[in-house]
């Protein structure tokens, strides 16, 4: 569909010959004060009032589709005051006080948090540390997409609702138990905060606690294959990268590495799974100090042990 659908946004005026961003209130004539945003299938368009959507906009954009074999759904087309709250891509976008607010919409909120219930009923028996484990990369997934709208107050009440799940599920492990036991028993206080799910140094994550940033966007028609733009594309995976690594320890490591795989030097993009590789061998004594580590793609690190065990077993055959 991007394929497909490429050239839509351009078709109010939104962009200057060199590729430049012309905000709405710059354009001219009928495009003056219309903003096309589009993902995939999926589009919103904002106009000065509803007739410039039934005469110009509208009009304009079933041309496009149908020369391309394709057409509006009425049954999900539909046009409503800026005031009046609507969803787009997972999110709600309102207008209160002049100011326009984003925030998660209620049905990604309610699908999420039954998710994690889900988890919890079907693991009643699970050790608390294999629970914090698996539940992590959902609370920290679902947190990391959120963030770039104003989510603090779901992400809090999230929280909120995660605790008063696994206390239950903590109560009904153990029916004999008093409370105050099963609060030892489960709950610490992990940096300041008190109440805590946490088992032999697994904590479970906090989504509040993940700081809300928005999202930068790609300058113009800015490429990552042009080699005239690589600095600029580089100090971008730079900032990232510092946004979604949250271990300390993994940030000094990738700052000593500039941002780069120690194997076979390549920069590490955004979603690349990254392992660290230790100098020396744990099975040689070597420990997990930042001097004995470094950091390298999963795959060059597989394939490097790989090498290094059939280097073994030939010396051992020798």
């Amino acid at each position: 569909m991007n394929v497909a659908l490429d050239g839509m946004g351009r078709l109010f005026g939104s962009e200057a010959p060199d590729g430049r961003r012309v905000c709405a209130s710059a354009r001219k004539g009928l495009n003056r004060g219309i903003t096309l945003v589009r993902y995939a299938d999926d589009v919103v368009t904002v106009a000065p009032s509803k007739e410039r959507i039934e005469d110009y906009l509208l009009p304009k954009l079933k041309q496009f589709l149908s020369e391309r074999g394709l057409s509006l759904s009425e049954a999900k087309t539909r046009i409503v005051c800026v005031d009046e709250c609507f969803d787009f891509l997972g999110f709600t976008f309102m207008r209160q006080g002049g100011k326009l607010l984003v925030k998660p919409c209620k049905q990604n909120v309610l699908a999420h948090l039954r998710r994690v219930k889900a988890y919890l009923n079907a693991h009643k028996q699970t050790p608390a540390a294999r629970v914090i484990q698996e539940l992590n990369p959902v609370l920290r997934g679902w947190a990391n997409y959120q963030r770039h709208s104003n989510a603090k107050e779901t992400l809090n009440y999230c929280d909120h609702r995660v605790w008063a799940m696994l206390w239950r599920w903590a109560l009904r492990r153990h029916p004999r138990k008093s409370r105050q036991w099963i609060k030892d028993r489960y709950f610490s206080r992990y940096q300041g905060r008190d109440w805590t799910f946490s088992e032999k140094g697994a904590v479970l994550f906090r989504q509040g606690s993940l700081p809300v940033r928005r999202f930068v966007k790609v300058r113009g028609k800015a490429s990552p294959m042009n080699p005239d733009e690589a600095t600029y594309w580089e100090a971008r995976r730079r900032s990232r990268h510092e946004v979604i690594t949250y271990a300390w320890g993994r940030r000094r490591l990738l700052r000593r590495q500039r941002y780069r795989c120690v194997m076979c030097g390549l920069p590490f993009e955004e979603e690349e799974p990254i392992d660290n590789h230790h100098v020396r061998p744990r099975g040689e004594g070597g420990s997990d100090v930042l001097e004995n580590l470094m950091l390298a793609h999963r795959w060059c690190h597989r394939a490097h042990h790989v090498r290094r065990s059939r280097v073994y077993r030939k010396a051992v055959r020798a």
